[in-house]
C-alpha cells in the first residue's frame, strides 16, 4: 500500500483499517470494505492519481541541497497551492459521501469515475495555474471551476473519461466536448494561465 493509499485510507469517514493476513510481516493493513472503495481496480486507479497530486512522488527531502531566499519564497508559494489544493481533494473525496438527495431533489453522490477523471485532469494542471473551486451536481457529475468576475472557465467530468470545457472572457465564449481527462489543451491551458489573481 503506497503512502498515498494510506492518505486516503485514513481521511475517508470509516472504520479503522483491519489487519491482513500476513500483516505482522508487511506492515500492511486492509482496506474496509465499503461501496465502491472495496474495488481493488478503483483504488488502484485512486492512489496512482493521489500520488503526485499529494506531492508523494519525487526525490527525497534531503537530497535537495539547501535553498537560497529566492527558493524560500517561491516554496512558501507552492505551500499555499498545496494546501488549496489539499482541500480541494478533501471536498472531492467527501462528494463520494453525500446521502441521497443530498440537495433535496433527489441529487446523487459523485460517481467514482467522474472522481477519477478529475484526478487525472489535475495530475496534468502545471502547479503554474490557479487551482480551481469543485462543484457537484445532482446527477453524480463533478465540476472543477474558475471564477474571476470578467473571466470564468468550468469543466464538467461525467465519468467517460473525458471532460466538456466552457470559458467565457473579454474576448468571448469558447469551449470543447469530449476532451481526454488527462490533457489539457493549449488553448484552455493558454485561458487560465492569464486568470486575474484572486482578490
Amino acid at each position: 500500500m503506497t503512502a498515498a493509499t494510506f492518505e486516503f485510507v485514513s481521511y475517508l469517514p470509516q472504520p479503522a483499517p483491519t489487519r491482513s493476513v500476513g500483516a505482522a510481516r508487511t506492515d500492511r493493513t486492509a482496506t474496509p470494505a465499503r461501496g465502491w472503495f472495496s474495488q481493488d481496480n478503483v483504488l488502484r486507479k485512486m492512489s496512482t492519481a493521489l500520488v503526485p497530486l499529494l506531492g508523494l512522488a519525487g526525490a527525497p527531502a534531503n537530497a535537495a541541497p539547501v535553498p537560497s531566499a529566492n527558493e524560500l519564497v517561491i516554496t512558501a508559494a507552492q505551500n499555499g497551492r498545496a494546501e488549496q489544493m489539499m482541500a480541494l481533494l478533501r471536498t472531492l473525496i467527501d462528494y463520494q459521501f453525500l446521502p441521497h438527495d443530498w440537495d433535496g431533489y433527489d441529487g446523487q453522490p459523485a460517481k467514482a469515475a467522474a472522481l477519477l477523471d478529475a484526478l487525472e485532469f489535475l495530475g496534468q494542471l502545471p502547479r503554474t495555474l490557479p487551482v480551481p473551486s469543485p462543484m457537484l451536481s445532482g446527477s453524480g457529475t463533478i465540476g472543477l471551476y474558475w471564477d474571476r468576475g470578467t473571466h470564468y472557465a468550468s469543466l464538467e467530468f461525467e465519468g467517460d473519461g473525458t471532460y466538456t470545457s466552457l470559458t467565457d472572457g473579454p474576448d468571448g465564449y469558447g469551449g470543447a466536448e469530449g476532451v481526454a481527462a488527462r490533457t489539457l489543451p493549449a488553448a484552455l491551458r493558454h485561458f487560465l494561465a492569464s486568470l486575474p489573481i484572486a482578490g
